[in-house]
């Protein structure tokens, strides 16, 4: 009934609300894009650049900051990507709450599994001690 009513009122909106709505969501989902991409090479610089993130946090900070910082940064990283993209998932004003999940669900699903990948290839890459792409 409710999804009823809702198509009723997406076939009554004027054609500007709807060129908006269309124009606004190209942008968000863009921009969804460069936040994961952005998140992906911050996950793979602070991975590369560990040894020395760890060894300027013991001499800036403190001992334990070194051993866990590396560590913290990309789990920060991988905190804040999931929360960006479902903020800019609200933005992007969808009319079905079922339309808003699979959106939100795809760039969390693409985010979370990129972040492991990358980061399995370049454990192995360290384990290997070559580089693998």
């Amino acid at each position: 009934m409710r999804e009823d009513f809702i198509r009723q009122i997406i076939k009554d909106r004027p054609r500007s609300e709807k060129v908006r709505r269309n124009v606004k969501r190209f942008f968000t989902m863009s921009f969804s894009v460069f936040i994961l991409i952005l998140g992906w090479a911050a996950i793979i610089y602070f991975s590369i650049k560990e040894t020395e993130i760890a060894s300027y946090l013991r001499e800036k900070v403190h001992s334990l900051a070194g051993s866990w910082g590396p560590t913290a940064l990309i789990t920060i990283i991988n905190y804040i990507v999931p929360w960006v993209l479902s903020k800019i998932t609200e933005l992007e004003e969808w009319d079905f709450s079922a339309t808003f999940i699979k959106h939100e669900v795809w760039r969390t699903y693409l985010a979370a599994i990129l972040n492991n990948i990358i980061y399995a290839v370049i454990q192995a890459e360290i384990l290997l001690n070559k580089p693998l792409l």
